[in-house]
Formats: structure tokens, sequence, C-alpha cells
């Protein structure tokens, strides 16, 4: 049963045969809900970040900006790389939450593994951008947020689903994360290097004291 025209979201239809009753059992795919679940503390990480950035750079304290940053862009790795490998061991069990077995289980466990992947780097392009608008950048970070869904993912997705189908849609998916984080990675060096953050320290700005 074709689930509105979005490729890979059909319904799997089983119908049991061979009694005088028969049950009609539907599924859907649970292979967004639980990376949706998995990757809520990497929103978190977001919006932990702009504070923290907006305020040090407000006071001109750029060494701290740019430890800021690099430590929540490793904390993002670590913690997508461990969720990725739990989801990975734990596909199977975590998909029979949502589907019963059969054709359907295998499939979600199998688009669960994929999606994982692309997980490790799913909240490279999200710091990247709560950065520039914590700096008042909002192009940049339009750029990330807008610009990496038009002209990454949705052509990933549609290109891999009409080459390879239906899990072609979930190699799309994880491929356009990666690429997404490259993207963002790469605009933050370019940025960079026209404005680059400074060395300046509390420590080395002057002290002004009340008598």
């Amino acid at each position: 049963m074709q689930h509105e025209h979005v490729a890979g979201r059909d319904f799997h239809v089983r119908l049991p045969h061979g009694t005088d009753t028969v049950r009609v059992e539907v599924t859907d795919t649970p292979t967004e809900r639980v990376p949706s679940f998995a990757v809520m503390p990497q929103t978190g990480m977001s919006q932990g970040l702009q504070p923290i950035v907006g305020y040090n750079a407000g006071r001109g304290l750029d060494a701290r900006v740019a430890r800021t940053r690099a430590l929540a862009l490793r904390a993002s790795l670590v913690y997508g790389a461990a969720t990725a490998i739990l989801l990975t061991v734990l596909a199977e069990p975590l998909v029979g939450i949502f589907v019963s077995g059969g054709e359907a289980a295998e499939e979600a466990g199998f688009a669960l593994c994929v999606i994982a992947v692309g997980g490790i780097v799913i909240g490279i392009a999200p710091l990247v951008s709560a950065y520039f608008q914590a700096l008042g950048r909002p192009l940049p970070a339009y750029v990330l947020t807008i610009g990496s869904l038009i002209l990454l993912k949705a052509p990933l997705v549609v290109m891999c689903g009409l080459v390879w189908g239906t899990r072609g849609v979930w190699f799309g998916l994880a491929s356009g994360e990666f690429a997404t984080a490259a993207s963002a990675l790469l605009l933050l060096h370019r940025v960079d290097r026209r404005t680059p953050i400074g060395c300046s320290d509390d420590t080395s700005r002057p002290r002004t004291t009340r008598g």
C-alpha cells in the first residue's frame, strides 16, 4: 500500500489465510522514530552552545569561543558514534517493539542500521548553524539549514531511491548527513579564514578596577 507517494514509507500489509477469519495487520516503518529520539541530545548541545558562545564572543573572549566550539563538535561526534554503535547492535530488538516480524521487520532493521551510520555526524551541521547564530551571522546559518536540505539531502534521497529502490532511500539519507556535515565544516573553515578567531583570552585583556 503506497503511502502518499513517499518512497520508503509504504505500508506492509499481511493477509493470513486458511481460516474463517481474515486479520489484516498494517505496520509502518519505525526507522524514523528511534533515530529521532536518539538525536535529541544533539539538539540540546546546539541549544547549550549558543548562549556560551554568544556571551564569550560579546566579551571578546575569542579563545573561549574557539574552545567551546571544538569541545561541542567533539562531543557531538563521540555521542553520534556511540549512538550509531548502540542502534546497530540493538537494531533487531528495537524493531521488534514496533514490528512483529517478517519482511517488514527485516527491512526496518536494515534501514535502522544504515540511518544509524548517518547519525554519527548528524549533529555537526546544527552545531555549526547554532554557532553562526550565536555570533550574529544569519546568512551562513540559513545556508546550512535550508541549503543543505534543498541542495544535498533531497537530491541524494531521490537519486539513490531511483537507482536502488527503497533501500537506496536509506543510503540517501545517511549519505546526505555526511555530505551536510562536510559542507558545514567547509563553510566554517572558509568563514574562519575571512574573519579568523583570535587568540585573545580574558587574562590578556586589561581589567578596570574601581577604587
